[in-house]
């Protein structure tokens, strides 16, 4: 399947799947098209419909068209230095006047809301919904990363103010004020909150959607570090020990015994356990994987401490930070790394090595390399350019 033919593909997809999806259009022969250019959607979409999304941009002379979700995909317009959302048929958001809508940044729709930066700076960042109106709130969002205000689980976390933050739902209505709330708000049914009017300690709990707080089997609601449920399972600090519990507060085996230790390194922080292991951040500065089993994760050139990264899996594979002698000097690079600690390789069977790269989603990773800038890496090593779909078939 060439590129040619890939296109022309895409363009059936786009001018004819509408018309013949609608029931009031009944003529001969709609079930054998409605075959094809379904198995063709398949086909040439691949992983995160990649090329859909370059025919997109070449049709509409855009810079970059971002993945879909809630039916919206980031348009990326860097000429005019501004950014939209686009559809699967090429159609720009519009508000509810019909006037397409220009942003100066967006992030991603997540529960039918996109956080977004009006083109006017001065002016604060705005939750927009997916018919173009935008959440109606009664207190303005601080400036700050667009995605920390992302929705999950039916809720937001917002900025109120340098000391204070909030948990919204998606109607704008608020749940709860806090001190501080961690990670990206609520996660299989918790979020981690600093409590307002704690008496100047510094603790966190696991507020759940009922309003209500998690309690340990030992009547601990309380911890002196905790991250986000991970697989149901979250690690904590009480005093200077780490802990695992689950979502009914249990310890993971008796907790005289299931005390978190890397010999004798000092664990500094955990943050939550992607699909099993833990990033933990240790005295000396550097960040190691570990298990609920307490194992360590070693990689295939004998080392287990990466650095500066928090690093989380993603679909099998782990993005680090490694310092390699490249010409003669040190260089600091990211590497992706399996949990049995292979590192990913090209078909030639080289180390795959890059400035920063992004995680895995549906099989491809986002990777700036330094000779080719932002390519798509998929998880056998191959790389292909945005907006180049001749080479699809190979995902």
């Amino acid at each position: 399947m060439n590129c040619q033919e890939l296109t022309i593909f895409l363009q059936k997809v786009l001018d004819k799947k509408d018309l013949i999806r609608n029931p009031e259009n009944d003529f001969d022969g709609i079930s054998a098209l409605m075959q094809e250019i379904d198995g063709l959607d398949e086909k040439i979409r691949g992983p995160h419909n990649l090329g859909l999304r370059s025919l997109l941009a070449k049709r509409l002379n855009l810079d970059f068209v971002g993945d879909f979700n809630d039916g919206w995909a980031l348009a990326e317009i860097s000429e005019e230095n501004r950014q939209s959302f686009v559809n699967e048929r090429g159609e720009f958001i519009k508000d509810t006047n019909g006037n397409t809508l220009y942003f100066n940044e967006v992030d991603i729709f997540s529960c039918g809301i996109a956080v977004v930066q009006p083109l006017d700076l001065d002016e604060k960042p705005k939750f927009l919904r997916t018919d173009g109106s935008f959440l109606p709130l009664k207190m303005e969002l601080s400036p700050g990363k667009l995605s920390d205000y992302r929705f999950s689980e039916g809720y937001a976390q917002i900025h109120i103010s340098d000391s204070s933050q909030a948990l919204i739902d998606t109607k704008g209505k608020e749940f709860r004020r806090c001190d501080l709330i961690k990670e990206s708000g609520f996660h299989e049914g918790f979020a981690v909150i600093e409590p307002i009017g704690k008496g100047g300690a510094d603790y966190y709990q696991f507020l759940g959607k009922d309003g209500a707080l998690l309690n340990t089997e030992d009547g601990v609601d309380h911890f002196d570090q905790a991250s986000d449920f991970y697989g149901g399972i979250a690690p904590v600090r009480i005093g200077p020990k780490w802990y695992f519990i689950d979502l009914l507060g249990k310890y993971l085996r008796d907790k005289d015994s299931t005390v978190i230790s890397i010999g004798n390194q000092e664990i500094l922080y955990m943050f939550p356990g992607k699909e099993g292991w833990f990033c933990v951040r240790t005295s000396d500065g550097h960040y190691m994987f570990l298990n609920k089993d307490l194992k360590v994760l070693r990689f295939e050139d004998g080392h287990e401490k990466f650095l500066n990264n928090v690093a989380y899996f993603s679909e099998g594979w782990a993005l680090v930070s490694y310092k390699i002698e490249i010409g003669g000097k040190l260089r600091e690079i990211q590497r992706f790394v399996n949990p049995e600690g292979r590192f990913l390789k090209d078909e030639d069977g080289r180390i795959v090595n890059f400035e920063f790269g992004h995680s895995f989603e549906d099989g491809l990773a986002l990777v700036f390399l330094h000779d080719s800038g932002y390519v798509y890496l998929d998880q056998r090593g191959n790389v292909f350019r945005f907006g180049d779909i001749s080479n699809l078939e190979r995902l």
